[in-house]
C-alpha cells in the first residue's frame, strides 16, 4: 500500500497527539487514575477498616482521663506538625543568631 506525502505526515502527526501531554493516550491515563482512587477508597471505606482504626479511639473517649490525654496528644501533634512544615516553608520568622 502506496501513501502520498500528505498522507505519511497526517498519520505521523495523531501518532505525535497519541503520545503528547493532551492526547487521547493521557486522557485515558487520568480517567484510569482517577476510577482506581475511587475503587480505593471505597473498598477501603466498605471493608471495615475505618471502623477498625477509629473504634478503638472512641473507646477511649468514653472514659475523661483518657479522652482528656488524646485531645492533648492530638493537640500536640499537630503543633510540632505544624512547626515542622513552616520550618520547611520558612513562613516563620525565627533567625538563628550566632553568638560570637
Amino acid at each position: 500500500m502506496e501513501f502520498s506525502c500528505c498522507e505519511k505526515t497526517l498519520i505521523s502527526v495523531e501518532k505525535a497527539m497519541a503520545l503528547g501531554p493532551e492526547g487521547p493516550l493521557m486522557e485515558e491515563f487520568w480517567d484510569d487514575v482517577r476510577d482506581v482512587t475511587v475503587h480505593r477508597w471505597k473498598s477501603f471505606g466498605t471493608t471495615g477498616a475505618l471502623s477498625a482504626v477509629f473504634e478503638p479511639i472512641f473507646e477511649l473517649l468514653k472514659n475523661p482521663i483518657s479522652a482528656v490525654l488524646i485531645l492533648i496528644i492530638l493537640g500536640g501533634s499537630f503543633y510540632i506538625l505544624s512547626q515542622v512544615v513552616s520550618s520547611m516553608f520558612g513562613v516563620n520568622e525565627f533567625v538563628y543568631e550566632y553568638g560570637y
